[in-house]
């Protein structure tokens, strides 16, 4: 079973383009998103509020590596999960990002949670809604002791296939104790085409003048609905799109099987078991790969090290209802 299942996952991973590693020159910009991939087209997004559909393109997790720098401190490299989904009916997407460090995937960094909104006023109505730049505004709260508000541009006017999301703070509120930030930007790019995004950070603070901090990229974790059809396409003998690699133990699969996944335990997926694949041997190829467990904690441990072990950046990790 393990050599057919082998065999399926080689010819399976075909030509994906798997997501930059972190960078030599940590305060460069980051590299371009990829041109060309055969990562899956989005699934139908959520119902949301009209004034959200030009923007369904950035809803659902984004997960990816990046580096930091700044005068005042070392470089560092990190990894990285955004989230933008829709607040109900509203014209507002909830965000929420958090991020640890790497190699150590276990030591958590920075998060931040906040809102973003589309302007009434920015709709044009009609066939050209779609394609008009938006108003948005960001409004942003993380454990520092900072509040950032923002005001910037949704774009989708530069590229068919590519969308730019530009924001600079207006306004920035902060607690007696915390570093003084006096400016922020951030851009961040979306391929529509391969669903990745990278972004840039710049920042002026502590005396400093504005300048790059962070720059990243993250691909677009696959819906519910795609791991369910892969997993089936599995389970029938089919090659499925993605890896689908199960880290829980065997008494769990056991009394939840999870159809379609191949079980390798947390404790064996870093480490070939006797005569089995080998979690990070899956995942090496620049093909998709879905890593999955009871509550997601340990499918994220795993998904981080196997990112960062294999320099391949669509792993992603899920729990047994398939959410991210």
């Amino acid at each position: 079973i393990n050599a057919e299942y082998m065999g399926k996952k080689r010819s399976a991973s075909t030509s994906l383009t798997k997501l930059p590693s972190p960078r030599t020159n940590m305060c460069s910009r980051p590299p371009p998103s990829p041109s060309t991939s055969t990562v899956p087209s989005p699934a139908t997004a959520p119902s949301c509020h009209p004034l959200l559909v030009p923007l369904r393109a950035l809803f659902g997790v984004w997960v990816g590596d990046g580096n930091g720098c700044y005068p005042t401190i070392a470089p560092f490299q990190y990894g990285e999960e955004i989230e933008f989904k829709p607040l109900g009916m509203k014209p507002v997407l909830e965000y929420s990002q958090r991020t640890w460090s790497l190699p150590d995937p276990q030591m958590p960094l920075h998060a931040e949670k906040g809102y973003l909104r589309v302007l009434p006023s920015a709709a044009t109505g009609g066939e050209t809604a779609a394609l008009a730049p938006h108003q948005l505004e960001l409004t942003v709260c993380d454990p520092t002791g900072l509040a950032h508000a923002y005001a910037g541009m949704w774009d989708t006017t530069s590229s068919p296939t590519q969308s730019v999301l530009t924001l600079e703070t207006v306004a920035i509120a902060s607690t007696p104790l915390a570093k003084p930030v006096q400016s922020v930007r951030r851009v961040l790019t979306f391929n529509n085409s391969t669903r990745t995004m990278s972004y840039t950070l710049d920042m002026a603070a502590v005396g400093q003048e504005q300048q790059l901090h962070l720059s990243a990229a993250l691909a677009q974790c696959p819906s519910a609905s795609e791991i369910r059809e892969a997993a089936q396409a599995a389970a029938s003998g089919a090659v499925p799109k993605y890896v689908l690699i199960d880290v829980r133990e065997a008494h769990e699969v056991e009394a939840a099987p999870q159809v379609g996944f191949l079980n390798i335990p947390m404790g064996q997926a870093f480490r070939p078991r006797d005569g089995g694949p080998e979690a990070s041997v899956l995942c090496a190829a620049p093909a998709t790969a879905i890593i999955l467990c009871a509550s997601g904690f340990r499918a994220r441990i795993v998904a981080a090290h196997l990112r960062a072990s294999t320099k391949n950046g669509h792993i992603f990790s899920v729990n047994s209802r398939l959410e991210s």
